[in-house]
């Protein structure tokens, strides 16, 4: 399996997540989903009927799920496949579908025709979307990089190379057959011939988008979107860059509708611990319990446990997770242009995810959890996901030895 199509196969099965959240965007109305339910394998694709009442979504070994008035019409059962299956779609009947692998390989059920696939054609990028003709007697395939392979009576209208600078996760055709659109995992859509009129920029949201699927009647998308989750790592010297690299993909994606990233500038961010003393500096440092030499990502504020954690500047709260190997209990606020703060090692938490903070308020408590040799903070400054000294935008660092 390629690099590509292990990190799609990935996004669903971290932590032991369920299946996918739907999001009904543009017109388009939900009919259902899989949020909370636990999948042998994970879904990889989405098409919808003809009439907008109903979807399928595909499991990566074939499964079929169907809502509304999507009827079923077969799966590949206890087919033993080459490569995984990555994508589907729907006849325009509605009375049948395709399921394609990452080989671009082509399954066909119920009314659906078989017009070629790949076959032996050695490719530079996998497979990772479908979508059919509005006659049904045509599909077109997308590769990861955005390259479109055209079947049946589809025409070529355009590739990804010159739009999609992402890796493109699904791929649906206009209502006209005169178009298509790449997405990407954060949302961004890019449409080619017709559809040019739906491409947008990317979405603010932590969830990863894993397929998606065009309603023909309203015009809307479906959007399967699955939850960013951390990796639980054996305690070791490499679980803080493990979870170093998660926050920075939360961001990636909760700052994905960002313009370019603006730095904050001296003194303008406010302490989030007034007053305590300074434990442990930001850059490179012999990590206080693995004894390796490592990128020290914050400023430490050593305090009593309990003490308040305060906002650094308003913003958003992104995340709330505990349980994390290195950082413990954290949250995580974004300050727009591609700026934010992260608290860590906390005992406790008093905001939620959504919540809009102001300078000062509290966010938690000081705390012991995760890597920690006693209670304090662990606070981390990122522009563009990358972590920066505190010290250059704290309007005071906490005290040296105080």
């Amino acid at each position: 399996m390629s690099d590509v199509i292990a990190a799609l196969v990935a996004a669903s099965l971290v932590l032991g997540a369920g299946g996918p959240t739907v999001v009904p965007i543009d017109g388009a109305t939900g009919h259902g989903d899989l949020t909370g339910i636990e999948l042998e394998a994970p879904v990889v694709g989405m098409a919808g009927t003809a009439s907008g009442e109903g979807y399928w979504l595909a499991a990566v070994d074939g499964g079929i799920f169907a809502f509304g008035d999507a009827g079923f019409f077969g799966s590949m059962g206890a087919v033993s496949l080459n490569r995984p299956i990555v994508a589907m779609a729907a006849t325009p009947s509605g009375e049948g579908y395709w399921l394609a692998a990452a080989d671009g390989g082509i399954f066909a059920f119920g009314d659906a025709g078989f017009f070629g696939s790949m076959g032996a054609v050695s490719l530079n990028q996998p497979i990772v979307a479908m979508a059919a003709t509005p006659s049904g007697e045509g599909y077109w395939l997308a590769a990861a990089d955005g390259g479109i392979f055209a079947f049946g009576d589809a025409g070529f209208l355009g590739s990804g190379s010159g739009g999609l600078d992402r890796t493109a996760v699904t791929f649906a055709t206009d209502p006209g057959g005169e178009g298509y659109v790449l997405v990407a995992p954060d949302g961004e859509v890019v449409g080619f011939g017709s559809a040019t009129d739906r491409t947008t920029g990317a979405r603010c949201a932590t969830e990863r988008v894993i397929t998606s699927a065009l309603d023909p009647v309203s015009g809307g998308t479906w959007l399967a979107t699955v939850p960013i989750e951390a990796t639980i790592t054996t305690p070791s010297a490499a679980s803080s860059g493990v979870e170093s690299a998660f926050v920075a993909e939360l961001l990636a994606f909760a700052q994905a509708c960002q313009g370019d990233p603006i730095a904050p500038t001296a003194g303008s961010l406010a302490s989030p611990v007034p007053g305590a003393r300074l434990s442990s500096a930001f850059g490179s440092r012999v990590h206080p319990i693995w004894g390796v030499r490592q990128l020290h990502a914050g400023a430490d504020a050593a305090a009593p446990t309990g003490t308040p954690v305060r906002a650094a500047a308003g913003g958003t709260v992104v995340a709330v997770r505990s349980g994390l190997t290195a950082y413990g209990t954290i949250v995580l606020i974004d300050h727009g242009d591609r700026v934010a703060t992260l608290y860590a090692h906390l005992s406790r938490t008093d905001v939620e995810v959504g919540a809009v903070v102001s300078t000062g308020d509290v966010l938690g408590g000081v705390g012991s959890t995760g890597f920690s040799t006693g209670p304090h903070l662990h606070f981390e400054v990122r522009v563009d996901g990358v972590p920066i000294d505190p010290a250059s935008v704290l309007d005071a660092l906490f005290l040296e030895g105080g």
